[in-house]
C-alpha cells in the first residue's frame, strides 16, 4: 500500500515538472521565409522553452513526401502549427493530428506557443490574424477587475498626489540652481480610442531638446540634464502624470501613451498598433516591466507584443505582478 502511494505521489510530481518536448513544426510557404527565426524562437534563445524542434513539415510538399512524414510523427511529443489557413490542411494530415490529440499529445498554434512561453504576442509573424492575436469574443463584464482598477487608481491617486505636493517645493528650488527653465514639461500623447490628451512631467531635459524635431529618448541621452538624470533614476519626473490620471485621461496600469508622430509611423509598420488604444494608457505597464527602455521603432514594436498580451489577458493577478515589478524597479533604481 505504501509503495503504491509513493508511486502515485512521484508520478504526479514529475507530471507537473517541465520536461523538454520534441516538437513537430508544421508550416506553410510564408513561414519558410522566416523558418530559422521561427525554429529559433521555439527552441529558445535567452529563455528556456522546454521545446525542441525535431521534425518539420511544409504542408505544400508533394503527397509522396507526406506519406513518409506521416510514418514519423509518432516520435514527437507536441505539434506546433504555423499556418495562415488551417482550412487547407490535407485530410490525411487532419486525421493524424486528431489522433495525436486523442492520444494526449499537445497540439497548439504558434501564436499560442509564443503567448504562453514569452508572455507576449507574435505580431511580426506572417500569421498575424487579428482574430487569432486578440481572440475577440463577447465577454461578461469583469466586475472584480473593474472594482480593483478603481481601487488602485483611487488609492494611488491620493498617495502619489500627496508625494507630488511634497516634492514640488524641493524640485522647484533645485531646478532653479541646476536645471534652469520651466518646472513642468507638457506634451500631447495619444490615449483611449486614439484621442490626444496632455501629459505632465517634471522637466528632465534641456529646454530646446527637440529643436531639430521629434526624437525618441535613448539611454544616456545627451539632452538629459544632470539634475534631470537624478529625477529619472528615482522616477520623480513621472509623478505629475497623476494629474492625467485624476482627469481620467490615464490610469496607473496600461500601455504607455506615445506621441502622435510616432503612432503614425508605427501604424504604417505594424497593422495592430492601433489596438493598444482599446484601453486607457497607463503610468506603468506590462511592456515597461518586461522589456528594456524603448529607444527606437524596433523596440516600440517589441513592446507592442507585451501591450497586446496585457490587453488580451489583463487580470487582477497580472496587475499585481506589474505593481510589484514597478515598485522593485523604483526601489532599486533600474533604468534611466
Amino acid at each position: 500500500m505504501e509503495i503504491a502511494l509513493w508511486r502515485l505521489f512521484f508520478v504526479n510530481v514529475f507530471r507537473v515538472l517541465p520536461n523538454t518536448k520534441n516538437v513537430l513544426l508544421m508550416y506553410d510557404q510564408e513561414t519558410e521565409k522566416e523558418f530559422k527565426k521561427v525554429t529559433s524562437i521555439i527552441d529558445g534563445n535567452a529563455v528556456e522553452t522546454f521545446y525542441r524542434v525535431k521534425l518539420t513539415y511544409n504542408v505544400s510538399q508533394h503527397v509522396e513526401i507526406r506519406k513518409k512524414f506521416l510514418s514519423a510523427v509518432e516520435k514527437v511529443d507536441a505539434w506546433i502549427l504555423n499556418l495562415k489557413n488551417y482550412n487547407e490542411l490535407p485530410e490525411d494530415l487532419e486525421k493524424v493530428l486528431l489522433r495525436s490529440i486523442l492520444r494526449g499529445k499537445e497540439v497548439i498554434s504558434y501564436t499560442s506557443f509564443y503567448e504562453n512561453t514569452y508572455e507576449a504576442l507574435p505580431i511580426q509573424s506572417h500569421n498575424d490574424s487579428f482574430y487569432e492575436i486578440l481572440q475577440l469574443r463577447n465577454r461578461k463584464i469583469r466586475y472584480l477587475q473593474t472594482i480593483f482598477g478603481f481601487f488602485i487608481n483611487s488609492t494611488l491617486s491620493v498617495l502619489l498626489g500627496l508625494i507630488l505636493i511634497l516634492c514640488i517645493p524641493w524640485v522647484l528650488v533645485l531646478n532653479f540652481f541646476f536645471n534652469k527653465g520651466p518646472l513642468f514639461y507638457t506634451q500631447k500623447r495619444v490615449g483611449l480610442h486614439g484621442k490626444e490628451f496632455k501629459i505632465y512631467k517634471f522637466r528632465s531635459m534641456v529646454t530646446d531638446a527637440e529643436k531639430e524635431g521629434a526624437k525618441m529618448a535613448v539611454k544616456n541621452d545627451a539632452r538629459i540634464t544632470p539634475f534631470g538624470r537624478i529625477l529619472r533614476v528615482f522616477r520623480i519626473d513621472e509623478l505629475p502624470q497623476i494629474i492625467s490620471v485624476i482627469k481620467g485621461d490615464m490610469q496607473f496600469i496600461g500601455p504607455r501613451p506615445e506621441r502622435k508622430v510616432f503612432v503614425n509611423q508605427l501604424n504604417e509598420l505594424v497593422p495592430f498598433y492601433g489596438t493598444r488604444h482599446l484601453i486607457r494608457p497607463g503610468i506603468t505597464g506590462w511592456a515597461q516591466v518586461k522589456f528594456k527602455y524603448g529607444q527606437n521603432m524596433e523596440d516600440s514594436i517589441k513592446k507592442l507584443e507585451y501591450d497586446l498580451y496585457y490587453i488580451k489577458n489583463r487580470s487582477i493577478m497580472l496587475d499585481l505582478r506589474i505593481i510589484f515589478k514597478t515598485v522593485t524597479t523604483v526601489l532599486f533604481s533600474r533604468g534611466i
